[in-house]
């Protein structure tokens, strides 16, 4: 993602994901960028300096809401990695590989989450749905160090271990901070960060793994919508 600021323009801020595009031009894979501006001449000049026939440029003026999803994608993939890393724990006993319904739900509350703090913040829904965020948090829950880091915890390790085997800086974390914060300022509630920073605060034992993934998951799904899935 590019966001650009007046005439001052910033790139995509995490390496990895750099590295990505990098490598995406250099061979030709499809490729898409968002490149989000106030000013509709920067986003402009942003896109055609990046678009080739491989690489497709969108812009939006919606900074806010590019952003938001920017930084909530990544708590969202730890909640996802936290469902992963709790089931690997007991999944023989289970006989699954898996709890994909446990990973699709946070993945989709996730999403309401991210759009409720965009509209909240001036931001609009569209932009999160889009590659700001629906697209780069498929990444980054699959492929991204917020998604393992997420994954470690699940499997018990603490958050200190969990950040020594990634080696690198877990956005995550302190966007799970932000949020909380956020969260209270504008009077919403947004479970995953919620379910994440009770991850964050207690170590995820062995021993009563099934009772974690269900505190875990009641947590990061609202109740309306779990009454509305037992009718």
């Amino acid at each position: 993602m590019s966001l650009v600021e007046g005439a001052r323009t910033a790139l995509s801020r995490w390496p990895r994901a750099a590295r990505r595009v990098g490598v995406s031009l250099l061979t030709g894979a499809p490729t898409a960028l968002l490149c989000a501006a106030h000013s509709s001449t920067a986003r402009r000049t942003v896109a055609d300096a990046l678009r080739s026939p491989s690489m497709l440029t969108i812009t939006t003026s919606d900074v806010v809401g590019a952003e938001t999803a920017s930084a909530y994608k990544n708590i969202v993939a730890m909640a996802v990695g936290l469902a992963e890393g709790l089931s690997e724990r007991f999944m023989e006993r289970a006989y699954v590989r898996a709890f994909a319904n446990a990973r699709s739900a946070m993945f989709a509350q996730g999403m309401m989450d991210m759009v409720r703090l965009a509209e909240a913040r001036g931001g609009r829904a569209e932009t999160v749905i889009g590659l700001a965020g629906a697209g780069d948090l498929y990444v980054t829950s699959n492929h991204g160090r917020n998604g393992r880091f997420g994954q470690l915890l699940g499997a018990g390790a603490t958050p200190e271990q969990a950040m020594r085997s990634i080696g690198s800086t877990v956005e995550g974390v302190v966007n799970t901070e932000a949020a909380l914060r956020l969260a209270d300022r504008y009077a919403i509630d947004l479970p995953t960060a919620r379910a994440v920073d009770m991850a964050l605060q207690r170590q995820l034992t062995q021993d009563d793994a099934m009772e974690q993934m269900l505190s875990l998951f009641a947590t990061a799904l609202p109740i309306g919508a779990r009454q509305l899935a037992m009718r």
